[in-house]
């Protein structure tokens, strides 16, 4: 299992290079996947894991407080929700009660900035919380 762990994250590495070459070359954002079908994750198992790892409840996640460690975990929700399912923004913004799609646009925007910067607050959970998705995911091809 640690193996194939090590493996799935050496790929990931690799496709997240090739994805910056091919930015740099044609000033496009790709995504590259790691699997020819698109893997999709719902609203409530992201919720579960987000919660536990920020530490806040389900009204919380889905409430209007605009304390940092709240909106990071909206972040996440978001921008995982973007990359791991088929939900629209539209449907994003519907889980999270948020207003519309830009709302979830803009938290997409934050946390990317938020990556690419490794923001001292944002990063570490948001990357315990995806470790902890791609590990679900790979127990799941398994079976």
């Amino acid at each position: 299992m640690q193996v194939e762990l090590l493996q799935i994250a050496a790929v990931k590495s690799v496709l997240q290079n090739a994805e910056a070459e091919i930015f740099k070359q044609t000033n496009s954002k790709v995504r590259l996947l790691i699997a020819p079908e698109i893997v999709s994750i719902s609203f409530t198992y992201v919720a579960s894991v987000i919660r536990q790892t920020y530490g806040i409840s389900l009204n919380q996640l889905t409430g209007n407080s605009r304390l940092r460690n709240i909106v990071d975990a909206r972040r996440a929700v978001a921008l995982i929700l973007k990359d791991y399912s088929h939900l629209t923004l539209k449907e994003i913004a519907k889980y999270l009660k948020m207003r519309d799609h830009t709302s979830i646009m803009n938290l997409i925007t934050t946390a990317r900035s938020f990556i690419k910067y490794q923001d001292e607050n944002f990063y570490p959970k948001y990357k315990s919380t995806i470790t902890i998705i791609d590990s679900q995911i790979l127990l799941n091809k398994l079976q």
